[in-house]
């Protein structure tokens, strides 16, 4: 059966998502690559022949590009992500401390990707749209971070450009969230009600750090 001659059946759509990473409002995540892997390979030669056999799994760092408002600023969010992974500036010569995996899978918290799908969620009284994907990336850490290009001809936004490493991603981790894809949403949700708009996100991504356990 084909969508265009069901209205019930409605493909995935890019547009319907949000991201949730420490510190970062959901609204100034513009675009993020979802998880991908690669399979190595070994190959066997016998005679003329070569045959392949399946190595191990590489799974990609991520990339997310943000916009860079005055405030919230989304480049002292992340310089202050650099500095919670143990980056010091070499202003003192006795200072040998580096960053450390625990210090940066800390520093940027639980991420996790959620498509978002048609409607509203049953039961909801905050009118959310359902949660029909959820990608979770496991210790995760800021890779790379590139804060834009300045141009006197240009008017368009400041765009940060990142990479996300991460060991392995998680398509919809029940195990996590107690059974059901919603559930961790949910729980965030009641968590905030009540609280203003605009406490609102960092509050509930906060509730959702605590709930992974981050």
């Amino acid at each position: 059966m084909s969508f265009w001659s069901d209205p019930t059946v409605e493909p995935k759509r890019q547009y319907r998502w949000i991201l949730w990473l420490k510190g970062l409002e959901h609204w100034v995540c513009r675009k993020v690559s979802k998880p991908s892997f690669e399979i190595t390979e070994a190959p066997i030669q016998y005679l003329n022949h070569e045959f392949y056999y399946p190595g191990r799994i590489k799974w990609q760092p991520i990339n997310l590009t943000v916009v860079d408002p005055v405030q919230p600023d989304s480049t002292a969010v992340l310089m202050e992500i650099l500095k919670e992974s143990g980056y010091l500036y070499p202003t003192n010569a006795a200072t040998t401390k580096t960053i450390s995996k625990v210090e940066a899978t800390r520093a940027l918290g639980t991420v996790f990707i959620d498509q978002l799908g048609p409607g509203e969620q049953p039961g909801s009284n905050l009118h959310e749209a359902p949660v029909i994907e959820r990608w979770y990336l496991a210790n995760a850490w800021l890779q790379n971070a590139k804060f834009g290009e300045l141009d006197y001809e240009a008017e368009q936004a400041v765009n940060i450009d990142l990479v996300i490493r991460f060991d392995y991603a998680e398509l919809n981790p029940k195990r996590l969230i107690g059974g059901r894809v919603q559930t961790a949403m949910e729980r965030a949700h009641i968590a905030v009600a009540g609280n203003t708009a605009s406490g609102a996100t960092s509050l509930a991504a906060n509730t959702i750090g605590n709930i992974f356990g981050s």
